[in-house]
Formats: C-alpha cells, sequence, structure tokens
C-alpha cells in the first residue's frame, strides 16, 4: 500500500514538472512572437536661428531628417520624391536627403526657407532600401508610416499631417492612404504616376508608337528599353532625346508643315 502511494506520488510529481517546463516554453514561446520590430533611431537635432533640424536612420538603414521651426502651428508636410535617375557607370547615385520640398534639389527654386517661415514642419526620407536606390514603391509604403511614426513620437503636438510629392510618389502614396487611411489629414500628388509603374509605362509606350507612326519613325520607344543593361540605359536616353527634339520644333513651327507619315 506504501509502495503505491510512493508511485502515484512521484507520477504526479513528474506530470507537474511535465506541466511546468511546458508552460515555460510556451511562455517563452510567445514572449520571442511578441518582440516588437525595429523601429526607426530617435534622431539627432540641432537647432540654428530658430530651425530644429533632426537627422537620423529607419530600422533599415534609410535616412530621414526632420525640420521644426519654433513658430510651428501645427502642420507638418511629409514630402515623396519622385524616381532618380541613376544607374552604376552613368550618373551619380543619390546619398541622403536630397529634397525636403517640390522641387529644391531639381530646379533650384527652393521653397523650404519660405515654408518654415510660415510655421510649417518639415520631413523627408531617401528611400533606399536593399540596393534600390529610391526606386522602390512596395518597401516605401511602410517606410514613410516609420517616418510618420517617428515624427509624431518626437512631436507630440503636430496636429496635422499632409504627405504629398510629385512622379514616383503617386504609386506610393495612393496605396499608402488605403492602407492607413487615419494616417494623413490631407494628400497631394503632383504630376504622380498611377499606382501601378507598368501602367504608366505603358501608356508612354502608346504615345512614343504614336509618334513613332505620325512623326518620327526612327522612334523605337519601348522596343529599345528592352535592352539591359548600361546599354539599354543609353538607348532609352536617346529615344527620350528624340521626342524631346521633336516636340521643341513642334513648339516653334506649331507642327508645320503637315505630318509626312505614314506616307500616302
Amino acid at each position: 500500500m506504501l509502495y503505491q502511494r510512493l508511485v502515484n506520488q512521484m507520477k504526479l510529481t513528474i506530470r507537474k514538472s511535465i506541466a511546468t517546463t511546458a508552460a515555460a516554453v510556451l511562455v517563452a514561446s510567445i514572449a520571442l512572437v511578441s518582440v516588437p520590430a525595429a523601429t526607426a533611431a530617435a534622431p539627432v537635432c540641432t537647432t540654428k536661428a530658430g530651425i530644429e533640424t533632426c537627422k537620423g536612420t529607419l530600422a533599415n538603414g534609410a535616412t530621414y531628417e526632420f525640420r521644426m521651426p519654433a513658430n510651428f502651428k501645427g502642420t507638418m508636410f511629409f514630402w515623396e520624391h519622385g524616381f532618380k535617375s541613376t544607374y552604376p557607370g552613368v550618373s551619380k547615385v543619390p546619398t541622403g536627403i536630397e529634397e525636403i520640398t517640390p522641387a529644391s534639389a531639381n530646379t533650384g527654386s527652393d521653397i523650404t526657407k519660405q515654408m518654415l517661415l510660415a510655421g510649417y514642419g518639415l520631413a523627408a526620407y531617401d528611400g533606399t532600401v536593399k540596393g534600390l536606390r529610391g526606386w522602390n514603391n512596395t518597401f516605401r509604403i511602410e517606410m514613410l508610416k516609420e517616418v510618420i511614426d517617428t515624427a509624431m513620437a518626437k512631436y507630440p503636438k503636430i496636429q496635422k499631417k499632409v504627405v504629398y510629392g510629385s512622379s514616383q510618389a503617386g504609386a506610393i502614396i495612393t496605396p499608402f492612404v488605403e492602407k492607413y487611411p487615419t494616417y494623413a489629414d490631407s494628400v497631394g500628388i503632383m504630376a504622380g504616376i498611377t499606382p501601378s509603374p507598368a501602367d504608366a509605362l505603358q501608356s508612354a509606350c502608346d504615345i512614343f508608337y504614336i509618334l513613332s507612326v505620325f512623326a518620327d519613325p526612327t522612334i523605337k520607344g519601348c522596343a529599345a528599353f528592352g535592352v539591359k543593361g548600361v546599354p539599354g540605359h543609353m538607348a532609352s536616353l536617346g529615344e527620350l532625346q528624340k521626342v524631346v527634339a521633336l516636340l521643341t520644333a513642334w513648339s516653334k513651327n506649331l507642327g508645320a508643315p503637315g505630318l509626312e507619315f505614314p506616307a500616302a
């Protein structure tokens, strides 16, 4: 009888040990699963002439920048830059924040100062990830969210958020506001491409084809764009130069004389 009690006690002890161990493993596994994803590093800030400039990196290493005026009135603008014309061995690869407001890098007409004087906060990021140098739409949707989250944590006084941009920004901002509808109070897209760059490129191919039929039969258009590597890049530039030359001539003679192609 005593022997049976001892055996039963040992079985109970073993079952408790197994249960305790299993619970510990479960808790550990839950803890591992619930570890938060990497987030943007806290920015490093300096202040000069009433403007606080903060710079930092996102979780994937892309750089971002905030500019906050002393007379901030509650609205912050988040700038999405467009495509960067870069190719190894042909043109310079952009580094860091090239522009923080519209046209500041493209035309030299920088409106950053005026926006800051008006009391608006500014934010931008370089969009670089996985070596794509800013040509990546899908990654930048989450990167934009991370920039806004970081700005809100840094500046709780932000009342309104304006997300705006040009060119490629159209393919980023549109799906961004569809996925995160509460993140932007206002949205502005200037000369933006469609959410799918493939659709915009197809439209461009159609234009090239029409011009080749009715204006300049030497234009190959998207047929030339299919060449890979640096030769393809240079061929594409050549096609664009043909179109620019054609449109420039039309701007001077209003399309006269009449269309010469296709031949009768």
